[in-house]
């Protein structure tokens, strides 16, 4: 499998989730509400810049959705405390954009307005780690990790507290969650191993899965849902094929429809879905944005960037 396409100055953790991380609107809803409606949007990316040979600065910027201009919010590697930013999050019921920073694993919040930051250490286990960041419709913040025992792994899904940075393991499995997402209909915490997709339902705390009905080895990555709780996925197939595509998969029965085909092996890695525009949003090889629309099944590619030394990765909106 093709690995997360992160420019070379971001630290990765030795497992890598590729998700959506993480990079997703923060609580998706079923209908948007008055004020969902009246809000203006903007999009929240990390830009990274290689200002000499293995020198790297990361930015928060904002991204006009309409217009992709580009609003640098934060040099991160100019604050007190510098630090790597990535699985990003945003909490509407603080104006703030989270993150992990995986050096040392802390939770890294950044108030959109005020630019004020604070950092919240993660409790750390023996070989733990923190990878992806999710909302539930009530506000709890969740995330996803290896958990290594020797030669044994297991994925574990935790709860952080958002004010102190305190975890509450969750659910076990012994397979991975790859793109790790939350439908809201169900109430349920979703993510895929191969052709597997593992769910855990925080109402009733019962775990299940349902083989995607595929042909091949694919993998599943960057889930996300659409306002209507509809579940899709970017769908890559390890160099298999020199294409990839977006599919809607059915959480229920594992059945699979594909929306588009993309010509390059893996040109995203997650999913963001804007209702009010109904389309999906990514970051395209690092460089670009690109749009593929629900409704007229079209899709457009805008530059974010033509510098070789400049970098974006994870996308998120208000």
């Amino acid at each position: 499998m093709k690995t997360n396409k992160m420019a070379p100055g971001f630290k990765r953790p030795m497992v890598i989730l590729l998700s959506a991380l993480s990079l997703l609107a923060a609580c998706k809803k079923d209908s948007d509400s008055p004020a969902d409606t009246d809000k203006a949007l903007t999009m929240y990316s990390i830009r990274e810049t290689e200002v000499s040979p293995n020198n790297y600065t990361n930015e928060l910027v904002a991204i006009d959705p309409a217009t992709a201009a580009i609003t640098t919010l934060l040099n991160l590697t100019e604050q007190p405390n510098s630090f790597n930013m990535g699985s990003l999050i945003y909490l509407p019921a603080t104006n703030e954009v989270a993150g992990i920073d995986w050096n040392g694993y802390k939770l890294v919040k950044i108030n959109v307005a005020t630019k004020q930051t604070a950092i919240l250490p993660l409790p750390l286990g023996a070989n733990q780690e923190y990878e992806g960041l999710k909302l539930d419709k009530a506000g709890n913040l969740y995330t996803v990790g290896n958990r290594r025992n020797g030669l044994d792994a297991t994925w574990e899904i935790t709860k952080i507290d958002i004010a102190t940075g305190n975890t509450t393991p969750m659910a076990t499995f012994k397979k991975s969650l790859i793109g790790f997402t939350y439908i809201p209909a169900t109430n349920e915490i979703v993510g895929t191993s191969g052709t597997i997709l593992q769910k855990y339902n925080l109402t009733t705390r019962d775990t299940s899965s349902v083989i995607i009905a595929a042909t091949g080895n694919p993998n599943y990555l960057g889930l996300t849902v659409d306002n209507n709780s509809n579940l899709y996925g970017f769908k890559e197939f390890s160099g298999a094929t020199n294409n990839s595509q977006i599919v809607k998969l059915n959480a229920a029965t594992g059945a699979e429809t594909v929306l588009t085909t993309l010509n390059e092996e893996e040109p995203i890695y997650d999913l963001l879905f804007m209702p009010k525009t109904n389309e999906f949003l990514s970051i395209w090889d690092d460089t670009s944005l690109y749009r593929y629309n629900l409704g007229t099944n079209t899709s457009t590619l805008t530059a974010l960037t033509t510098d070789s030394k400049v970098s974006f990765y994870d996308l998120i909106s208000n």
